[in-house]
Formats: C-alpha cells, structure tokens, sequence
C-alpha cells in the first residue's frame, strides 16, 4: 500500500490500500488517479477538517473510482452531525467507490460529489462502539460487559436489545424473515425513548464492509414500530427495493451509544 504526504509525480494506481490523513498532511498527485475494485483508499480524519478548500487528497488529472472509500476517526476527533469536509479534489472523476466503511467511532458519513470535489458529512455524530460503562440495573449483580447467560451475548446487549442477560436467549434478538415479494424482513427491539443510544441497520455483500445506505437511500424500509411494552418497542424493517444485484447480501443492527 501507499501513504503519506507530498507530492507523487506519476499516474497512481492503488490495487491495494492507500492511506491519508489530514492529521498529517495533504498528498498531491500529480496525475491520474485509478483505484481498483479490489482496492482501499482509507483516509483518516483529524486536524485541518474544516478549513475551507482543505483537501486531504488532491489530483490533478481524471480519478477513476472504484472498490472501497474507509473513514478512520481516531481521537480526539470531534465534528457535529451536519459538518461537511472536504477530502479529495479531481479535474474530472468517473465511476464511484462500491462501498464505504463506516469508522468504529459511531460517527455515520455520507459522501458527496460537488463539482470537482468529495466531501464527506456527517450524519450521525459519533459515540462509542467499544466498552461501554453504564449505570444499567441487571438481574442480581451482572457485570455490564460480561455474558453471563453464555450465549454470546454480552449483557449489555442484551440490554439494549431486550432479552435477558440471565437466560440464554440471543435467538431473540433479531426475527429475520420474508415478505410475499421475497425481500428480506428482520424485526428487532430497541429502547423506547431512550436518546441515549441510536440503532442503524446496515447491509453487506460479503461480510466485512457495511453500508447504511446506497445512492442516498436507506438499505431498509420502516414497516412498522410496535407500541412500547416495558420500555421496548418491535421495529420491523424490509429490504428496500433498488439495491444492486448482489450473490450474498447481510443485514445487521448496529447499537450506537451517543455521548
């Protein structure tokens, strides 16, 4: 792979991983710019995010995209739900990333094309995904980030999930299905009320890179949100029509806690 910062006087081609971050500094190429379908380009975001016309990543021919667009946070980055940045300049661009990773820290991105430039917004701002402290009240004297029960599940999901953390009973946790036209159906059940925690579903193709939406689409359709029952409500979502064609296709909710 390939990273740093400067100036690269040749026609990149990444068939790997190239890393940037604007805690480091700006790389300039002085060409074109062709990323493979196998490929990651894998950007970082720190400091200089929001300086206007500030570009992590800067071509000065035809970038042709393609494979996967990773955003990493590392601390102490810290940015509102709205915030624009900017993170590439091209002369001209065709093709489009297939996919793009969402960073560890809860913050949620979409990109964006504007002329000759991508930026990446904030949807969600972020939390944590790591270990979690909380002031719960579990059966007895649970520990928040053990899994008592012995179903793979620690208790703390199971918290915000629903299910018991003294009973194994993670084959509750998420009900998938299919409605009469085929499309993929799952239910779940979340905290009522609670602003404290957000829940995104995001769909894959193979496991390993997740998305929460496609062309400015949510992966799934809301059908329908139960009425609270001790606290918990059943959210059931579908399929939503016009993703690609794909051979292998995941779904998995995503518990975010906020700050």
């Amino acid at each position: 792979g390939l990273s740093g910062t400067g100036t690269v006087a040749a026609n990149v081609i990444n068939a790997s991983t190239l890393a940037v971050s604007t805690s480091v500094g700006a790389l300039n190429l002085t060409g074109t710019y062709t990323q493979q379908n196998s490929a990651t380009l894998r950007v970082g975001l720190g400091a200089n995010n929001l300086i206007p016309g500030y570009k992590v990543l800067n071509v000065s021919g035809a970038a042709s995209l393609d494979g996967i667009l990773e955003v990493q946070t590392p601390a102490p980055f810290s940015e509102t739900a709205g915030a624009s940045i900017e993170v590439m300049g091209f002369v001209s661009r065709s093709g489009d990333f297939s996919g793009l990773t969402q960073p560890a820290s809860g913050y949620v991105f979409s990109r964006v094309y504007a002329g000759t430039n991508l930026s990446l917004v904030i949807d969600t701002a972020g939390g944590t995904t790591g270990t979690v402290t909380s002031t719960a009240t579990f059966p007895g004297s649970l520990s928040v980030n053990d899994d008592d029960d012995h179903d793979g599940v620690s208790n703390f999901h199971e918290y915000l999930f629903g299910t018991n953390p003294a009973s194994p009973d993670a084959s509750r946790l998420i009900n998938p299905g299919r409605d009469d036209s085929g499309r993929f159906t799952m239910s779940f059940r979340r905290r009522s009320g609670d602003h404290s925690v957000a829940y995104l579903v995001e769909s894959s193709e193979n496991g390993r890179t997740w998305v929460d939406s496609h062309q400015g689409r949510p992966v799934v359709d809301f059908i329908s949100i139960e009425a609270p029952v001790d606290g918990y409500e059943n959210v059931t979502v579908r399929e939503a029509a016009g993703l690609p064609a794909a051979p292998n296709r995941f779904f998995r909710v995503r518990a975010i806690i906020l700050p």
